[in-house]
């Protein structure tokens, strides 16, 4: 059976009138499907292992096709392809949805938009197959219930082409895949998915307050850590070119962090929306992530000439890298530079952790 499972709402962070965001960059964040007047976005890729429990958005991006006092419901319905029987039918307030996939196959999922009961035209649907999950991963992981199990499983279940993919698009100066992943091996161990639900719902409603023109409550934060990766919005917005980048003084590591957000805090709130979804779709996010790594390895003062493989073997610049990754960027030069415990953490992972050591290269 495919068991339903709500998520979050997200139906007040505003994208669903910033859609051209969604439109233009919906292949970023997922597996996504577009009709006429709407885009239906799943954050897992397939083939998506059993027992998984992917988030299905859907966007208007079109002229809307309801009136403004029109109750909207959204009729979501699950079709498996291989019996041609329909598996589950719900419907929501929100247009946004979880399922957990408990039985390879192949699936349809479509959401049709039901205004004042009833439906709307320009459904949209997309497939997704469900494997079982690897027997490599189900024999070494001890207990299903563990933080560490549930974080193998999210990294390799959910994740493995993202962050190889993400990994390999840094070039062949920039990270590998095990690199990558014991990086966020550590980040998902510490904020695990509800954590980091719950993170992105209270800067997307700070975002959507930004957008109305409102003023934020004093605990509404926007440059905060999110996602898969812990990013803030902030860093994001230096590696995507948006601010200047900026390097801290190792023992004094304030003025750099103040100026970094003085420059974030500059940006419009359509800018700090586009990096918010970036950040809160976990394949983008997890894209971002490696592309924060290759820029902190090879700025000036790190590791510019070291291949991803030469980089990979060299405990000292791993060390140095993933610790900047914590702590953010130093202005010391590459000998001057040490390794945190979160540094050293990523190199021990990389040496002798046989479940990502066998699930992402290192080359």
């Amino acid at each position: 059976k495919m068991e339903r499972s709500l998520g979050q709402d997200f139906s007040s962070v505003g994208i669903h009138t910033n859609s051209q965001i969604i439109q233009r960059k919906g292949e970023e964040f997922g597996q996504s499907s577009t009709g006429i007047t709407r885009h239906l976005i799943s954050d897992l890729s397939s083939p998506i292992t059993a027992g998984s429990e992917p988030r299905y958005e859907l966007i208007q991006h079109g002229a809307e096709l309801w009136a403004a006092d029109t109750e909207r419901t959204f009729k979501w319905t699950i079709t498996h392809l291989d019996t041609k029987s329909k598996v589950l039918e719900v419907t929501t307030t929100e247009p946004e949805n979880r399922f957990t996939t408990s039985v390879p196959g192949n699936y349809e999922v479509s959401v049709t938009v039901l205004g004042n009961g009833n439906p709307t035209p320009n459904s949209v649907s997309l497939n997704q197959e469900v494997v079982p999950e690897d027997s490599f991963l189900t024999t070494s992981l001890h207990s299903n219930d563990t933080r560490s199990a549930q974080t193998y499983r999210e990294l390799i279940n959910d994740f493995k082409t993202y962050i190889i993919d993400a990994a390999n698009a840094t070039g062949p100066n920039g990270i590998t895949p095990l690199f990558l992943a014991s990086v966020l091996y550590i980040e998902v161990l510490n904020r695990p998915k509800e954590g980091r639900e719950s993170e992105i719902e209270g800067v997307g409603e700070a975002i959507g307050e930004l957008q109305r023109g409102s003023w934020l409550w004093p605990w509404q934060v926007v440059d905060r850590s999110i996602g898969v990766g812990q990013i803030r919005l902030s860093t994001a917005a230096m590696v995507t070119g948006q601010t200047p980048w900026v390097d801290q003084q190792r023992e004094n590591r304030g003025p750099g962090r103040d100026q970094t957000e003085e420059n974030f805090d500059a940006l419009n709130s359509t800018q700090k929306n586009g990096i918010f979804q970036l950040l809160r779709w976990p394949k983008s996010n997890i894209l971002m992530a490696a592309r924060l790594l290759a820029t902190l390895k090879n700025r000036a003062n790190r590791f510019p000439a070291l291949t991803k493989s030469a980089f990979a073997v060299n405990e000292n610049a791993v060390g140095i890298v993933a610790s900047e990754y914590n702590l953010g960027p130093s202005d010391t030069s590459a000998t001057d530079a040490g390794a945190s415990w979160y540094g050293r953490n990523v190199w021990n992972s990389m040496n002798s952790d046989a479940i990502l050591i066998n699930y992402f290269p290192n080359s």
